[in-house]
């Protein structure tokens, strides 16, 4: 049975986007019961999507995306960010409300991680947001995602009360453009989503391509600014519009390839 209880999860509709704090005091971060161990979800076979992975006694990213330089907001959220990937690909699902029950399993796990990394209380409830929006756009846009509870239940609907996620997800970024050095975590997350193909009301909007992929330059070059250079990966050359529906890779960072590549393992 698919879980519709938000209270099981750390819900509050008032913390749904961060703002940053002009006096530079942390918010002090709520207490949360422990939550249980994380057990991978997805079954990397769609002819048999009910089937659970080997029973790990935890979930820990694996530890080489930390060492390579990645933010610990993204570490926590590693397995989530890989998951729009792998099921944008899956011809059919035949259980999808079972596939939103284990979603939100691991959206569980991910709260748990990002407290245990210390990452403050506001900024995990954005990126829980920004998380819910990333996948629930993957799945509405398959198939059999379209034609599912999933349109009634969505994530973002269940964790945050909300429908208006591919809006949001832009309004959010412009606030974190403010002060980018000290919201860097949360820009990369975004750019993560962003070029891994999420549009929001860019897919709708008249040369929405085009203003998506200036947006994400603006993003990136406060990324390098903050960061540093680093080597680029995938096509060296902005793709053509005509490929609008294949994911935004052209310059996306190596440690943004490595990052989801090591997370698809933990989920394959």
């Amino acid at each position: 049975m698919p879980i519709d209880n938000p209270s099981d999860y750390s819900n509050d509709n008032e913390r749904t986007v961060f703002i940053p704090n002009p006096s530079g005091r942390a918010p002090t971060p709520k207490t949360s019961p422990a939550l249980p161990p994380y057990q991978s979800p997805l079954s990397n076979d769609p002819h048999n999507q009910q089937n659970q992975y080997s029973n790990n006694s935890s979930y820990s990213p694996a530890q080489h995306i930390v060492q390579s330089g990645i933010n610990p907001l993204v570490a926590a959220a590693s397995g989530l960010i890989a998951l729009p990937a792998q099921l944008s690909i899956m011809p059919t699902h035949d259980n999808v409300e079972n596939l939103r029950s284990q979603v939100l399993e691991k959206i569980k796990a991910y709260e748990n991680n990002a407290r245990a990394a210390g990452i403050e209380t506001d900024i995990n409830y954005t990126a829980r947001y920004v998380i819910c929006t990333f996948i629930d756009e993957a799945v509405l846009n398959t198939i059999w995602g379209s034609d599912s509870p999933w349109t009634r239940q969505s994530l973002l609907s269940t964790l945050h009360n909300e429908a208006n996620g591919g809006e949001t997800f832009f309004v959010i970024i412009d606030r974190l453009l403010q002060d980018p050095n000290g919201n860097i975590d949360l820009l990369e997350l975004m750019f993560i989503c962003i070029s891994l193909g999420f549009k929001g009301r860019y897919a709708v909007m008249d040369r929405g391509y085009e203003k998506l992929e200036e947006l994400r330059n603006v993003v990136f070059n406060h990324i390098r600014r903050r960061r540093g250079d680093f080597p680029q990966a995938l096509s060296p050359h902005w793709q053509s519009q005509s490929d609008i529906k294949k994911p935004l890779r052209n310059y996306v960072p190596l440690w943004v390839v490595t990052a989801v590549a090591s997370a698809l393992l933990l989920v394959i």
